[in-house]
C-alpha cells in the first residue's frame, strides 16, 4: 500500500490536488488555510503532530536547569493541541507556562487538554514580536521551524515553501523573548541557528544525535539544501549580555 501511494504521488498534479482536497475537507487543514489567508507569511509548520513523550532529553535538560528557580517562566511556541504543555507541566510543575499557537483549532484542543491545570496560559499568535516586552527563562520551539513538504519532497531549495529569510525573522523575534542567560530549545527544524544573525548571542548547551525527529533536511541561508544533515544542536543558552532583537 505504501509503495502504491508513493507511486501515485509521482503523477503530475496529484500532490497539489491532494493538498487542495485536504484543505477543503479536513477540519484541521481548513483552519490552516484560514490562518494562511488571515495571517500571510506567519504560518510555518502546518501540521499539528505532537505527543507527550516526543522530546524527553530536551525536556529533562530544561527541567534540570530550571529546578533552581522558584517560579520559572516557560514559553512553548507552537504548542499545538497541548501534549507538549502537559509534558512541560509534569517536568517543571512549579513553572509558569505560556503556550502559543497560530492555529485556533489546535488552541481549542489544547485548552481542553490542559483544563484545570494551574499555571498555563494560552495565546494565539504567529509572530513572536506580539509578545515583545515579555521575558522567559526557557523558550521551546520544537518541530515548528520546518514544513511537512520540505521533509516529504526534499526539494533542492526551500524558497518556494519556507524561505530562510522568513525563518530568520521569526527566530530573531523569538530570541528576543529569551532572558539573558536563558535557554532556547530549537529542534526538529530545517534551518540552523548558526547561519542566523543572532547566532553570536547563543551557545550550544545540549546536542542530540541524528534520529527520526532530528534537524533534517537542512537548508542554508541561500535556501539551498545542504548536502549533509550536520546540526546536532538542540538547546542553546543566551549570553548574559545578549541583545537579540533589540
Amino acid at each position: 500500500m505504501n509503495g502504491w501511494r508513493r507511486s501515485l504521488k509521482l503523477i503530475p498534479g496529484v500532490r497539489p490536488l491532494g493538498r487542495w482536497l485536504r484543505s477543503a475537507l479536513h477540519p484541521h487543514y481548513r483552519a490552516v488555510r484560514q490562518v494562511e489567508l488571515s495571517h500571510p507569511g506567519q504560518m510555518l509548520q502546518p501540521e499539528a503532530t505532537t505527543g507527550v513523550g516526543r522530546y524527553p532529553e530536551i525536556l529533562g535538560f530544561v527541567a534540570k536547569e530550571l529546578a533552581k528557580f522558584e517560579r520559572p517562566r516557560l514559553l512553548s511556541w507552537g504548542c499545538s493541541t497541548g501534549a507538549e504543555l502537559q509534558a512541560l507541566q509534569a517536568a517543571v510543575p512549579h513553572a509558569e507556562i505560556v503556550g502559543v499557537d497560530i492555529n485556533p483549532r489546535s488552541l481549542a484542543l489544547a485548552a481542553r487538554a490542559v483544563e484545570g491545570i494551574p499555571g498555563i496560559t494560552l495565546v494565539q499568535s504567529g509572530d513572536p514580536a506580539e509578545l515583545a516586552g515579555q521575558s522567559f527563562d526557557a523558550v521551546l520551539c520544537l518541530a515548528v521551524l520546518r514544513h511537512a513538504r520540505l521533509e516529504e519532497e526534499r526539494p533542492l531549495t526551500s524558497a518556494a515553501i519556507l524561505p530562510f529569510a522568513q525563518a530568520e525573522r521569526f527566530v530573531e523575534a523569538l530570541c528576543a523573548l529569551v532572558r539573558p542567560g536563558g535557554l532556547l530549545a530549537l529542534w526538529n527544524v530545517h534551518f540552523r541557528l548558526a547561519d542566523m544573525k543572532v547566532a553570536p548571542e547563543f551557545a550550544t548547551v545540549l546536542e542530540l544525535g541524528k534520529g527520526a525527529m532530528a534537524n533534517q533536511p537542512l537548508y542554508g541561508s541561500d535556501n539551498r539544501r545542504l548536502d549533509q544533515d550536520v546540526c546536532k544542536s538542540a538547546v542553546y543558552r543566551r549570553s548574559e549580555v545578549g541583545s537579540a532583537g533589540n
